[in-house]
């Protein structure tokens, strides 16, 4: 009997330690070895606002009227070979509004508009050997005007009025290799499979190639278009199931089965974590152009009448070489190294023609020059919880001059030198549905030497800040 006990204790023993050794251990999947499927998004949203009011009472009346219209575009193709974003968007607003002042007989109005509108092109074509060429072009136009009248009995007016024209274009080509691929899906797929093991509702493992291919899956359902959010929650979750049913990888579809797949879908991509490397050298000049123009007419209060006219425009020319390396080291450290250097010439005009003075000019050169580099480090202990710290370094060189073009003389030339450290660290931690911490410190130490025609200055100060925030759900 004791033979028998003994023999019957030691095979439960053996059969513990052989399911934990063929346990698969999912925390060493290499997060680094995956990529994202190719993808083809579209989103397009349209908002529009109109108000109206109004207000009848014995003295005066009032009545205003405004409106908004706001659309948006976007397109993203992702692939081995490309990469390409375009970004637009087109915005409307005016308003108006009258006063009438009844014993003055007085009569005011005031009436707005602006019109903004943006494109945003970025290409990356990619060869076999993860060298590319990059493009990138980009337009900004904003538009406004005022304009305000008020007219006595007499018919006599103030008015005034505004309005202003700003363009913003733009050209970089690079050339470099390598790629960042975003790997929160390959997490978020670690996560779930894991969580379900702990719960024990595993039938057989996932392989290698099982949490690729899932991964993948949840990044292609994740990047399709749904108008309705309710139903874009039902989709993604049966698709996943699906998956997991379909190769065999679930004991029972119960009720910890699907409260672990809600749970890890819903937030086991909360921070965004990306693997891979590149570097890049780049050439982008840009253009920009202002044109601003006032007029001022006054009968009643016999202010004098003007106009006046403002223009710039600059032209600047960069060139830039970067780096970014991006590294998990497993499911629950990420690394990230970020270093950039950039030189740049600017050549701003400026004109101001008022009809009270002397029209004038002026022309300004800038040549500046920059590096910058940065480490941070992130511990993600759970999906909810990120502990991160960060060192960080920028280093600007500039020089200024400015010349009045009236009289061909120099009015102003400086020189500076500024330097930014930076350490900080930061968490949201989650202890339980009842107790959460948030906090964030910054210690800064500025450095600065600035020459104003050989006035030469120094500065250099530490700042620091701390926020702390604790969330406590007592029932």
């Amino acid at each position: 009997m004791r033979k028998f006990i003994f023999t019957s204790l030691l095979c439960i023993c053996m059969s513990g330690i052989i399911t934990i050794v063929n346990a698969q251990d999912y925390k060493t999947y290499n997060l680094n070895s995956y990529y994202t499927p190719d993808i083809v998004r579209n989103y397009l949203d349209l908002n529009g606002l109109l108000s109206q009011e109004s207000d009848l009472g014995h003295y005066q009346s009032t009545s205003k009227i405004n409106g908004n219209v706001y659309g948006s575009y976007y397109h993203l193709v992702n692939t081995r070979k490309k990469i390409c974003e375009l970004r637009s968007g087109i915005s409307l607003s005016g308003g108006g509004n009258t006063m009438k002042r009844f014993y003055e007989k007085i009569i005011s109005k005031n009436n707005s508009f602006s019109n903004g509108d943006f494109i945003n092109i970025r290409y990356k074509f990619y060869n076999n050997s993860k060298y590319f060429l990059s493009t990138d072009t980009h337009i900004n136009y904003y538009y406004d005007s005022n304009s305000n009248n008020n007219t006595d009995s007499l018919l006599r007016r103030d008015y005034s009025s505004s309005s202003q024209h700003n363009i913003l274009g733009g050209l970089s080509v690079g050339i470099g290799k390598g790629r960042i691929e975003h790997i929160t899906d390959a997490v978020q797929t670690v996560y779930l499979i894991e969580a379900l093991q702990n719960k024990g509702l595993l039938k057989k493992d996932f392989d290698d190639n099982d949490i690729f291919d899932l991964s993948q899956k949840i990044s292609t359902i994740k990047n399709k278009r749904f108008l309705d959010s309710r139903q874009k929650l039902i989709e993604e979750i049966t698709k996943v199931d699906s998956f997991i049913v379909s190769n065999n990888k679930i004991n029972k579809q119960d009720a910890a089965y699907f409260t672990t797949l809600y749970d890890i879908w819903l937030n086991g991509a909360n921070f965004e974590r990306k693997t891979g490397r590149i570097i890049e050298l780049k050439i982008q000049p840009n253009i920009y152009f202002k044109n601003q123009f006032t007029t001022n007419v006054s009968q009643i209060n016999n202010q004098n009448d003007y106009t006046e006219q403002y223009k710039i425009s600059d032209r600047n020319y960069r060139l830039g070489i970067y780096y970014l390396n991006e590294k998990s080291i497993n499911y629950k450290w990420q690394k990230s190294f970020n270093a950039q250097a950039e030189a740049a010439i600017s050549n701003n005009y400026q004109l101001t023609d008022k009809s009270t003075s002397t029209k004038t000019t002026n022309e300004s050169l800038y040549k500046t020059a920059n590096s910058n580099v940065s480490y941070r480090l992130g511990y993600y202990p759970n999906t909810r919880t990120n502990i991160y710290g960060q060192l960080s370094n920028r280093t600007d060189l500039n020089y200024y001059s400015q010349i009045n073009n009236n009289n061909s003389e120099t009015i102003s030339t400086a020189k500076d030198v500024y330097n930014i450290s930076e350490i900080a660290i930061g968490t949201y931690y989650y202890f339980s549905p009842n107790l959460r911490l948030s906090a964030n410190a910054t210690v800064r130490n500025y450095f600065n030497i600035y020459d104003i025609t050989a006035n030469i200055s120094a500065n250099n100060r530490f700042t620091n800040n701390l926020t702390l925030s604790i969330t406590y759900l007592v029932f």
